[in-house]
């Protein structure tokens, strides 16, 4: 008897200690992801960087203060700049459907996401962009949403849709006239509720690579 309750007792002991070493199960990822709730006084802080260079040119926060039928205001305070005329803090508008900013220069409609969001979807957009008065940049671009992915920034490492951009622009200076490729990828991270990298590439008509630039997420906050 006194051998039949070792050995039960045993027994306990190793399926007890073989629950406790059984791996669990990951949380499964969302099918779709809808638009973040965003909530007055959230604050996220980038830098960019020149990849041609590989240097920081720049870092900002983006403060959101108010939100109106899907907007929102938000200063955009550069902290640091390689131009130091650029540091300073001026109020952008938001939109929270596309995570775009709105810009004065620009026709049409840059839509860098598009809720909800699911792997596969696909989009395309154009917007014109006008710099000074006599020329301007016609942007043609398709969306694509192609998949989880782990990606590690300065503000840590975050589960992120990556969303690839593809498409050419068609620039205009007086009787010049000029074509290249534009890609863009952007991860965005439901846990940081914004993007937390994004990367874009254009050419020259050559083929060679013009600007190459990356913002990462360095920190952000909530209260």
């Amino acid at each position: 008897m006194k051998k039949l309750c070792f050995l039960l007792g045993l027994s306990a002991v190793l399926m007890a200690a073989s629950a406790q070493t059984l791996p669990q199960a990951p949380n499964p990822l969302p099918v779709h992801v809808q638009s973040p709730k965003i909530v007055n006084s959230y604050q996220w802080t980038y830098r960019h960087i020149d990849l041609n260079k590989n240097e920081e040119t720049e870092r900002y926060t983006q403060v959101f203060e108010s939100e109106r039928d899907g907007y929102w205001t938000v200063q955009w305070m550069i902290l640091s700049a390689s131009d130091v005329n650029r540091i300073g803090t001026t109020p952008e508008r938001f939109e929270s459907a596309t995570q775009s900013f709105a810009d004065p220069r620009l026709t049409g409609h840059h839509e860098p996401l598009k809720f909800p969001l699911s792997i596969g979807k696909t989009w395309s957009f154009k917007y014109q962009y006008q710099s000074k008065p006599g020329s301007h940049v016609d942007v043609q671009q398709s969306a694509v949403v192609k998949g989880w992915e782990t990606v590690t920034v300065p503000a840590g490492t975050f589960k992120t849709l990556r969303v690839e951009h593809a498409g050419w622009y068609t620039a205009t200076e007086g009787s010049r006239r000029w074509r290249g490729r534009i890609s863009e990828v952007y991860w965005y991270a439901p846990d940081a509720l914004r993007v937390v990298a994004k990367e874009y590439q254009d050419t020259r008509p050559s083929g060679s690579t013009w600007e190459h630039h990356r913002d990462e997420l360095v920190d952000w906050r909530w209260w």
